[in-house]
């Protein structure tokens, strides 16, 4: 179930990535995240195989709305020179937040049961997406996107390529290949490190827990000896 998730949010980041040159950046953001908080809703109701499969796939590819478009909004506020950095701070929160989740389901569980897990980051989601919708600016007026963007005066005309085209040069990118890799093996190096730490908190738990002691087995007793029994002399 979470490598659905894993394959599906690749999988749309390659979609998406060209959704996002089409079509409004505020409608993408919403979709995705309304579309994950009513998938995490759902999970939680659900109890079937395949169908919490299919759910969380869905989950994953609503995910992938999320950076493609933010990225978007970027380039349009922040001058080429900034970019970087932006990019970079932009990153560093997307993983704060991501460590935030693990302590806020967490605490839901613990205190409201686990399909709390998924309701309570669910509403906060919501949330975070009519804010989005209400305050979120795609670009800078057009007084002040001069001013913004005179880095962009020195570049040649952006000329939209088509998605074929797009899809080419991205695939075709061996640097492209190399951080996907680099990607492949944090996350791997990530799971690892998170069942470690899992053992050793389900370690420390039974430790202070479970204070009866430990089970032996025990055999039951051996049957009592016979003795032989005696036969008398007959008598002459």
């Amino acid at each position: 179930i979470l490598a659905s998730l894993k394959l599906a949010y690749g999988f749309g980041q390659l979609v998406n990535g060209q959704l996002a040159e089409r079509i409004s950046p505020r409608k993408l953001l919403a979709v995705g995240m309304l579309g994950s908080a009513t998938l995490n809703i759902l999970f939680g109701f659900s109890t079937g195989f395949y169908f919490l499969l299919f759910i969380w796939a869905c989950n994953g590819y609503c995910q992938a709305l999320g950076w493609t478009p933010c990225m978007r909004v970027t380039s349009n506020w922040i001058p080429v020179s900034l970019r970087g950095k932006a990019i970079g701070i932009i990153g560093t929160g997307y993983q704060i937040t991501l460590g935030m989740t693990f302590f806020v389901a967490g605490q839901s569980a613990e205190w409201l049961g686990w399909r709390a897990a998924f309701y309570v980051p669910s509403a906060m989601l919501v949330s975070a997406a009519i804010v989005m919708l209400l305050f979120l600016r795609e670009s800078p007026d057009a007084s002040t996107e001069a001013d913004s963007n005179e880095d962009d005066a020195d570049l040649p005309p952006k000329i939209k390529s088509s998605i074929k085209e797009n899809l080419f040069l991205t695939l075709s990118n061996p640097l492209l290949w190399l951080l996907g890799r680099s990607e492949e093996h944090t996350s791997e190096l990530q799971s690892r490190t998170n069942l470690v730490c899992r053992l050793l908190l389900e370690k420390k738990n039974n430790t202070y827990t479970n204070t009866s002691p430990p089970f032996t087995p025990s055999l039951p007793p051996p049957p009592p000896l016979r003795s032989p029994p005696t036969h008398a002399l007959p008598s002459t």
